[in-house]
């Protein structure tokens, strides 16, 4: 039974569960073939150092892909801004937090800037990006072309890259050698997840969704809290959390609530999944579009920050080939290209897979030509494995697509057109996670802007729902809530 179950889970959240596994994977073989330097204190701590400023781009990258567009000016940006915060620390004596502000909001002019000729003009996000690599590229080599490589002597701009948080007690108190105060927020993260994890599994059977077995649920719980564990006791190990990681991990936490729990969060999914449908219901596609390229701009511009102060200097090399990395690790992470599906959460957990294998193939002294090669080799397969246990899963869901078209010619008439809404609505929310809030405000008739929406898709509603749920008998549980919807909005 539970294998079973594992096998549904797999096909059902491919996108998730396989990075997990993936990363166990690549961590397993490479603490192996690296006699157990890949899996050491201070490894681990170099790791994350290393994936901060990918994990950053990675980010942003990810809403730019869900809302159907790409950046490649990312890297460059990158490069150029860092090259600004030291030009501006060293040469006009700025301090580092006021360095760091400006260029911060250089990168939201410059993302707004790429987003113009997108939002306005309709032109291809690809051409404007590329235009901005070259741009970016050209001003970075520019600015650097006096001094070449320009030394930052700024300790508190440095230790944003290289400096960890302090200890709560001293080194040989309570457990010797290790940093507790790491310890500490490891078990705080460990104990949020569970708790989230229980209280997401009690909305969805409290509004009547499926929900993994008892015992599935028992094993997921522990393989990723396992993972949490033994990141923070090797990390604990050495210095405890770095500065870059601390970063990092407010950057996903605020994207990740913003995007999970707030309106603009379903805005910018809605906008991914079907632009026209979005613009119908009331959602500026044009100001979703502004606002995701503003961030990628100022997450860019953080990364530059990030990466000149773990080298403690600007290069005229710098950014190069930052966006393909960033890119990468979003598509690992579950972004797809077609728009509208991808967590933020996913890009930090692709980002640790990629330089993860980077970190373990410069260990064991591959040469680099062979590291292309492998990467993606690697990444390929990765997207393939994913594509073909979806497509397994398509196949599998067809019953449920059937059953849906049987529904919906058994409904009245004239309740046909509400119900399909009704259930576009429920859909949509399914999607992107908002089950608890949003679900409870339909259930009481107020579907602000269900009128786009269906006008939107129209016909197409049909061909929708069975990718929501993964049984006919879930399909009929949401098919009795979107007609108790409908029947509460008509007594109105």
């Amino acid at each position: 039974m539970i294998v079973k179950d594992l096998q549904k889970a797999l096909r059902q959240n491919v996108r998730e569960y396989g990075m997990y596994i993936a990363l166990a994977v690549i961590m397993a073989i490479f603490t192996v073939t690296t006699k157990g330097l890949f899996i050491s204190s201070r490894n681990i701590a170099n790791l994350m150092n290393q994936t901060g400023y990918i994990a950053v781009l990675a980010v942003g990258m990810t809403l730019v892909i869900v809302i159907r567009h790409i950046d490649l000016s990312v890297g460059f940006l990158a490069g150029f801004l860092g090259a600004v915060a030291a030009i501006a620390m060293v040469s006009w004596h700025v301090p580092a937090f006021v360095a760091i502000a400006m260029v911060l909001v250089l990168g939201i002019i410059a993302g707004l800037i790429t987003a113009y000729p997108v939002a306005k003009m309709g032109v291809p996000a690809f051409v404007t990006s590329l235009a901005g690599w070259l741009i970016y590229r050209g001003a970075l080599l520019l600015s650097t072309s006096a001094t070449g490589t320009i030394i930052i002597p700024d300790p508190a701009f440095t230790a944003i890259g290289n400096g960890y948080i302090p200890d709560i007690m001293p080194a040989d108190a309570l457990i010797p050698g290790m940093h507790k105060l790491t310890l500490l927020l490891g078990l705080l993260a460990m104990g949020l997840f569970i708790l989230n994890e229980f209280k997401a599994r009690r909305n969805k059977k409290t509004y009547g969704f499926e929900v993994p077995s008892a015992g599935l649920f028992a094993i997921k719980l522990v393989f990723i809290s396992g993972i949490l564990a033994v990141i923070t006791w090797v990390l604990a190990g050495y210095n405890g959390l770095s500065w870059t990681l601390v970063v990092v991990i407010v950057v996903v936490g605020v994207y990740h609530f913003i995007t999970q729990q707030t309106v603009l969060g379903r805005h910018i999914y809605a906008v991914g999944g079907n632009p026209e449908a979005a613009e119908l219901s009331g959602i500026s596609v044009k100001r979703i579009t502004f606002i995701v390229f503003g961030s990628m701009g100022m997450l860019s511009a953080l990364s530059g920050v990030l990466f000149a102060s773990r080298l403690q200097s600007a290069t005229p090399t710098a950014g190069t080939l930052f966006e393909l990395d960033a890119i990468a690790a979003a598509y690992i992470g579950g972004v797809s290209a077609a728009g509208g599906i991808g967590k933020v959460t996913g890009s930090l957990l692709g980002a640790i897979v990629y330089m993860s294998l980077m970190n373990g193939m410069n260990l064991m002294n591959t040469d680099i030509s062979l590291q292309y090669i492998i990467r993606g080799g690697v990444l390929a397969a990765l997207q393939g494995t994913r594509v073909g246990l979806a497509d397994n899963w398509i196949r599998h869901v067809t019953d449920v697509r059937d059953r849906h078209r049987e529904l919906i010619a058994a409904t009245a008439p004239e309740w046909r057109h509400d119900v399909l809404c009704e259930l576009n609505a429920i859909e949509q929310v399914v999607n992107i996670a908002q089950t608890t809030v949003m679900l409870d405000a339909w259930g009481r008739g107020q579907k602000v802007t269900l009128h786009g929406w269906c006008y939107g898709l129209k016909d197409g509603l049909i061909n929708n729902l069975h990718m929501s749920v993964d049984s006919t008998e879930g399909l009929e549980s949401l098919y009795k809530a979107a007609i108790a919807g409908v029947a509460a909005t008509r007594r109105q």
